[in-house]
């Protein structure tokens, strides 16, 4: 539920737009659900893990894709993916999981966070 009223808003506060994704998850949610949810917005999705012992792997970011998905790339952690969408045209979305947003709220203020334990 929480994916379609990100979409929902999403179409709301940028009617035809595509969003830059960058997504991460942690272990025991509906990613491949998720996913299909979120690709439709999607321009490129741009994968990286989570500061936390129960995130996915790149692999299992990767294989939760659903068929005919936007373009996406891997990257190694946080910094990277956001230094690799630094010139894109489109809107930058960063969700998944609220580790990951925590981690990215955390870059964008120069202030460091805990890693999860969860």
């Amino acid at each position: 539920h929480a994916a379609e009223s990100l979409v929902s808003t999403w179409n709301q506060e940028y009617p035809h737009q595509k969003a830059t994704v960058i997504f991460g998850a942690v272990e025991e949610k509906c990613t491949t659900e998720v996913l299909s949810i979120i690709a439709p917005i999607a321009e490129h999705i741009h994968f990286t893990p989570i500061d936390s012992p129960r995130s996915l792997t790149l692999g299992e970011l990767k294989n939760a894709l659903p068929e005919n998905s936007p373009p996406f790339t891997l990257h190694d952690n946080l910094t990277d993916a956001i230094t690799a969408t630094q010139n894109t045209p489109h809107p930058l979305l960063i969700t998944g999981s609220l580790f990951l947003v925590g981690q990215a709220k955390a870059l964008f203020a120069n202030t460091t966070t805990r890693a999860s334990s969860q």
